[in-house]
């Protein structure tokens, strides 16, 4: 396939043994949080769980990628290359969608994370294996005489289109789109509460308490990062998902390029790379890591405090103690008041475990 392209082949092996070493590292690093007494509680959160499990499937999945890859001729282990190539594929991306829908459920329908959390691993293991054990079983995996590498051994075109739509082509944009909804809905959701803290300072702008006058900045404005952090994973789900399903079908319904094929490539090469440093790069992680160097070093001279990106925890906490800012403004009675204020402190305390 690559055989009078050398430069790209080695490209893109560059690219896949990068993405894979970087992916192995990330890993690494997520364990040692979680196991260190100082990280782990910042590490305890389903979404990094859900970003873990993820991320050791898309690890599979750079490396079953790379042995497929390499082969040039019809061979035995092709069929199980492709097997786990899917089944790690889709297990990644059903972990992230997990992930956009547990974000959504907890902050917008304030559901419990911890319940849900076997729900989004029992239900994914069925989708990716309803997605790779059915052609694995029909016999369809195999090496691809039009594409060139491990794909679908089908006799026509036209039946190897069919299984590429049923097993990935539509359910990896169809997860990327639910992705990008939750993520909208999230971002609306913030602006909600914007709107909502604005209307509470205009009405209260008269007010003679100077406290209740100079509220707390508006969580939209203060975790504007966060947000912004929120919609890079279904923004790289909807690049890498639309654009390998786009090419893949593209190859099948049109003669072969090797120029589409490095494309189409290209785009699978990338996959570990641009999910590992997402999550090199995620608040929690980050605040975990923050930890450890500061037990490491307590008493250095030039530790200052320095404004950092806020955890979804932190902004769930916010928004959690400014919803029930009105009613602590009304006057209750003491048993009721004390009811509220331990729920507003058991809130506060479970949202973390949940995000």
């Amino acid at each position: 396939m690559f055989s009078g392209h050398p430069g790209a082949f080695s490209m893109l092996m560059a690219l896949l043994i990068t993405g894979t070493c970087l992916t192995f590292s990330v890993l690494c690093a997520y364990a040692y949080t979680s196991w260190n007494p100082v990280s782990r509680p910042c590490m305890n959160r389903v979404s990094l769980r859900l970003l873990a499990l993820a991320l050791i499937f898309n690890l599979g999945f750079g490396v079953s990628f790379l042995f497929g890859t390499l082969f040039s001729k019809p061979t035995t282990p092709c069929a199980f290359i492709t097997f786990f190539t899917d089944f790690s594929q889709m297990f990644s991306a059903g972990m992230f969608f997990c992930m956009a829908l547990n974000l959504h459920l907890i902050l917008v329908h304030k559901v419990n994370g911890q319940k849900m959390e076997k729900f989004y691993y029992l239900g994914t293991v069925i989708f990716a294996a309803a997605c790779s054990v059915t052609p694995l079983a029909a016999g369809v995996y195999g090496w691809s005489s039009h594409a060139q590498t491990c794909w679908f051994n089908t006799r026509t075109e036209a039946e190897a289109f069919r299984w590429a739509i049923g097993t990935e082509s539509f359910w990896l944009p169809f997860m990327s789109t639910g992705e990008a909804f939750m993520g909208l809905s999230i971002i609306a959701f913030f602006i909600s509460h914007e709107m909502a803290t604005r209307r509470r300072r205009h009405f209260d702008s008269n007010t003679s308490n100077l406290e209740d006058r100079y509220l707390p900045e508006s969580p939209f404005v203060k975790y504007r990062y966060t947000i912004i952090r929120i919609g890079l994973y279904p923004l790289v789900s909807c690049l890498i998902n639309f654009g390998a399903a786009i090419l893949g079908i593209y190859e099948l319904t049109h003669p072969i390029s090797w120029r589409r094929t490095i494309a189409a490539f290209t785009v699978y090469s990338s996959r570990p790379t641009i999910y590992s440093l997402l999550a090199f790069t995620d608040p929690s992680f980050i605040h975990a890591a923050k930890k450890i160097w500061q037990h490491m070093r307590p008493s250095t001279i030039f530790s200052t405090s320095r404004p950092s990106v806020p955890t979804l925890t932190q902004i769930s906490d916010e928004f959690t103690s400014n919803a029930t800012w009105s009613a602590a403004q009304t006057p209750t009675h003491p048993e009721a008041e004390h009811e509220n204020q331990e729920k507003v402190q058991d809130r506060s305390n479970d949202i973390a475990m949940q995000l």
